[in-house]
């Protein structure tokens, strides 16, 4: 019996630990990933880190644009979908005939049903704009 109650707590100690279901993997504000369920949203990291300054007099703001995208994955060993910026700079053109998008904001929802079928929906929020030439 102790032998059981040690493999199981090696057990849960090495999937919490490593590779993606590694608790540190995830962003701080996330509480982690579930073992048997996961339904969470969680706000996306900026690692953006070049900068650009922008006049008003070289972009006309068209207005407020978003998109959603989603991704499955089934068993971890088939994954599709699309859940990229294109999806938002997408829907700023056939919107607005935008030239660009700015000032982006990410919510992410993840599911997750014993590790069998996993669901990201992605909400990408920002602002249209067009640059005068």
């Amino acid at each position: 019996m102790k032998r059981l109650a040690l493999a199981l707590v090696v057990g849960a100690a090495m999937t919490v630990s490593t590779g993606c279901a590694a608790l540190w993997s995830w962003p701080v504000s996330a509480a982690g990933p579930g073992s048997l369920y996961v339904n969470e949203t969680i706000p996306s990291k900026d690692t953006t880190s070049t900068q650009y300054r922008f006049e008003r007099k070289d972009f006309d703001i068209l207005g407020p644009v978003t998109a959603e995208a989603e991704t499955t994955s089934i068993l971890g060993w088939v994954a599709s979908g699309d859940g990229g910026y294109g999806k938002l700079l997408s829907a700023a053109k056939s919107q607005f005939n935008a030239d660009d998008v700015i000032d982006v904001r990410i919510d992410t929802e993840y599911s997750n049903i014993l590790g069998l079928f996993s669901t990201v929906k992605t909400k990408i929020m920002g602002v249209a704009i067009k640059y005068k030439k």
